[in-house]
């Protein structure tokens, strides 16, 4: 009779270290998902409402530039805005680049930090030249209602506000373009028609 403990033991044992495993990997999917975070741009309680018509702006770029936020034949603007100390902002700068260089000339990627200008601001500045133009504008963050960062707005070529959202990642970035521009009003955003179903190919 005491023989039957020995392998009823053994397999209270291999349960029991299998409930381990399971929970060890339960947990660390748990933390693989928070950190991917969704697959898209994230609404939030910014910005302007969708289809706000924005007046031409004119800003000036850390490195004396001078920007136009104004309406264009063909190209739109994503304006992108930042925070120099913001970690996310920092891990950002290659997906704005990509982007930058896969739409150059039908989209204008400008970079826009709230506050005044830092030695972060003209490092991070650095970081994205010379495809992502970057200018400090307190106002224009005010105007456009901005709270959170990474933060983007996507204007169409008449600087009609189209898509928005927070912003982590190339897939959210991709998002914007692929899915949130075509659901609107089942029109693609004017400038980028012939590119919004390709935006991942074009962008990998």
């Amino acid at each position: 009779m005491d023989s039957l403990w020995v392998p009823v033991g053994g397999l209270a044992l291999a349960n029991l270290c299998f409930l381990v495993l399971l929970i060890a990997i339960t947990r660390e999917l748990g933390v693989i998902l928070v950190r991917l975070g969704p697959a898209s741009v994230r609404p939030g309680n910014d910005g302007l409402p969708i289809g706000q018509s924005i007046e031409a702006l004119e800003i000036e770029t850390l490195s004396g530039a001078e920007v136009q936020i104004s309406p264009t034949k063909f190209q739109s603007k994503l304006l992108v805005f930042l925070a120099p100390r913001c970690d996310v902002c920092a891990q950002m700068v290659p997906a704005l680049k990509s982007l930058a260089s896969a739409y150059a000339g039908e989209v204008s990627v400008i970079a826009i930090s709230s506050g005044a200008k830092t030695a972060e601001d003209y490092a991070l500045a650095q970081r994205l030249a010379p495809v992502v133009p970057y200018a400090c504008s307190v106002e224009l963050t005010h105007r456009f209602k901005i709270h959170a960062t990474p933060y983007v707005v996507l204007l169409d070529t008449q600087n009609v506000v189209r898509a928005q959202g927070i912003a982590n990642n190339l897939q959210h970035l991709e998002s914007l373009f692929a899915l949130e521009v075509r659901q609107l009003a089942g029109q693609p955003l004017p400038g980028l028609a012939d590119h919004t179903t390709h935006a991942v190919g074009r962008l990998s």
